[in-house]
């Protein structure tokens, strides 16, 4: 009795699993979401590739979110109100909003898959956040699985910062990785060194680098 209730249980998992990649294939073979609108604040349009999450298309377009897991959807950072076009709260996202927040219509924007034209509203402040162009200068081993992080300004080349502020360095697709991600990491170094930022990175266990 009680293997055949092992077996009965495996297989279930197995038709699950089965549909689950089915679909997943399906959306990814079949899906064409063609061009999307965004409407951001009633004031700007922004034409994106359908099919993307809100927060890379927003990335695209030089508007930048906060977000620490680079879209993993774990630290509920990258929060904006969806007026329209976004469809029902997803399971991903529940566990990261409030009640209160669900009520005002806040999404988790690297959860949300851009299938349509959208409104959304952004925090006026991070339109002002700035893009830096940068070179690795060194990378110095600290212990076993931390490394010091020194990357040289290129485009523009000074910062105004105040040390233990957050960054969201982004990396470009590279063997591991095909495309790109981003994480928030706190500048290590002194505020009077505006050509240079250090950044203390720790190796986790399947890690973007």
């Amino acid at each position: 009795m009680l293997i055949q209730i092992i077996t009965t249980v495996a297989i279930l998992s197995l038709i699950n699993a089965g549909l689950a990649l089915l679909l997943v294939l399906a959306e990814h073979l079949f899906a064409n979401y063609g061009n999307c609108i965004i409407s951001v604040n009633s004031e700007d349009e922004l034409t994106v590739i359908g099919g993307m999450s809100l927060l890379s298309s927003l990335n695209s377009h030089k508007i930048f979110l906060p977000s620490a897991c680079g879209g993993r959807g774990t630290c509920g950072y990258c929060k904006c109100q969806i007026m329209e076009g976004a469809g029902s709260v997803l399971p991903t996202e529940t566990s990261l909003l409030t009640e209160s927040e669900i009520s005002d219509q806040f999404r988790i924007a690297c959860q949300v898959k851009v299938k349509n034209d959208l409104s959304i509203k952004v925090p006026e402040e991070l339109f002002n956040i700035k893009e830096f162009s940068t070179d690795v200068d060194s990378i110095l081993d600290l212990t076993h699985d931390i490394k010091l992080v020194r990357l040289r300004l290129v485009d523009p080349d000074e910062i105004n910062f105040t040390p233990g502020q957050y960054v969201q360095l982004i990396s470009q697709p590279y063997e591991k990785i095909k495309e790109s991600v981003s994480r928030a990491y706190s500048i290590a170094s002194p505020g009077h060194q505006k050509g240079m930022i250090e950044l203390m990175i720790r190796l986790v266990p399947d890690g973007i680098c």
